[in-house]
């Protein structure tokens, strides 16, 4: 079972009462996401370093897209001596990790072989608070200032989809990449909030600062700061993350307890980053912002587009190298302009631990995540349907369809 990752959170649940085990695959499975494929590529992350063969020190920052090793950003991470933290630094768990969460894994990796280590998992949400509205002809609803809109491939957990969410009493978590100009916010994974109602928090970029009375604006959303510590750096275009004890009202300035820029602070120039999300601060193509960190992208080779297409709000996946602190050289980007694609297949690896049929099952993680499964479309590699049993270890690859997993690939580990 996925736990939703805030402070002091209790698992997340969905759909099929009246079965137990099922209600609790359905919560794991609540850990679905985005893309497991795409581990190959151009080899910018080979070498030899202290990961291992292949393994050199990398920083990824993207959303999970599979499990048996924590993958994101197309890397298989191996897990079981990482560190796992929030965004609050708060410690967690590897069983609290869900598919769609978006973190930043800091460790080894080899992109040829598609392998790494991982040292440490952050978890790193974009927010949590009240639903305001809801636009379900759309796909969307609105929260602290953000208009969330809502695919086939975002992951629900404590939640079907959007006929669950009550604008004015529903709290919840999102997980996703923000078109931060046009204040939208893609969600890769959506979670009840259920404990600890009354803590919000929000990043964005600041639009309006104001010192005298400490105020700043982050998406429709004014923000009080008389009781934060404003940081000496805080300016228009920094991107912020602010945290409260209180979600804001619809009248007041929403009081905020913290305030933080978000920034990337690598300075290992022997490191490779990989990042996945939307371009903000776009001045061209040697001078945009992600995650925190200023990219140069004016000699990358490109893939699904070219630096013609860059722009504000672009999704890429960008592998660069450190070149000064808060500064990196691309040498790959990936435009997703295409977001509706294969590379939002997901991968679970596992053991079979309920059967009803191949269109009906459940898979268990060594986290002891578990999965519910539709398996009726999927080729089944390296054995046949009689294989497919209670106690068998696959692995599974498929798309997401809120709380389900439709299978295209199962492969039965011998």
């Amino acid at each position: 079972m996925t736990p939703t990752p805030s402070r002091s959170s209790t698992p997340s649940t969905a759909c099929a009462p009246k079965r137990p085990s099922r209600r609790r695959a359905l919560g794991g499975l609540s850990g679905l996401g985005l893309l497991a494929a795409g581990c190959g590529g151009s080899g910018d992350l080979a070498g030899v370093g202290s990961g291992g063969t292949g393994q050199i020190a990398s920083f990824s920052l993207g959303a999970i897209s599979g499990f048996g090793s924590i993958i994101v950003n197309g890397i298989k991470f191996e897990d079981s001596t990482a560190t796992v933290t929030d965004d609050r630094g708060e410690r967690r768990d590897l069983g609290q990790l869900g598919i769609g969460m978006v973190v930043e894994i800091d460790g080894d990796a080899d992109d040829a072989s598609g392998q790494g280590t991982a040292r440490s998992v952050r978890i790193v949400s974009e927010l949590r608070g009240p639903v305001r509205s809801v636009n379900r002809a759309a796909g969307q609803f609105t929260a602290l200032g953000l208009t969330i809109q809502t695919s086939a491939s975002t992951v629900w957990s404590g939640l079907r989809d959007l006929t669950g969410i009550t604008p004015g009493t529903s709290i919840v978590e999102v997980w996703g990449f923000a078109d931060r100009d046009n204040r939208v916010l893609s969600a890769t994974r959506i979670e009840a909030v259920t404990s600890d109602a009354r803590r919000s928090k929000l990043r964005g970029v600041v639009q309006e600062l104001s010192l005298s009375p400490p105020t700043i604006r982050i998406a429709n959303q004014l923000i009080s700061l008389d009781r934060a510590t404003i940081p000496a750096a805080l300016k228009v275009g920094a991107l912020v993350q602010v945290d409260a004890s209180a979600p804001p009202d619809d009248i007041n300035p929403w009081r905020v307890d913290q305030i933080r820029i978000v920034e990337s602070g690598l300075s290992d120039t022997s490191k490779v980053v990989r990042l996945e999300g939307r371009i903000y601060n776009y001045r061209s193509p040697a001078a945009f912002q992600l995650a925190g960190l200023t990219i140069d992208a004016s000699q990358a080779s490109y893939d699904g587009g070219s630096a013609a297409n860059l722009s504000n709000a672009v999704r890429v996946r960008v592998d660069a190298k450190i070149q000064t602190t808060g500064i990196a050289v691309a040498t790959r980007v990936r435009l997703r302009l295409d977001e509706d694609n294969n590379e939002d297949e997901i991968e679970v690896k596992g053991r079979i631990s309920r059967l009803t049929s191949v269109s009906d099952f459940t898979v268990i993680d060594a986290a002891k995540r578990e999965f519910l499964v539709n398996g009726s479309a999927a080729r089944i590699e390296d054995g046949s349907l009689s294989d497919i049993k209670a106690g068998a270890s696959i692995e599974v690859k498929g798309r997401p369809s809120g709380n389900l997993l439709n299978a295209t690939r199962i492969k039965v580990s011998r």
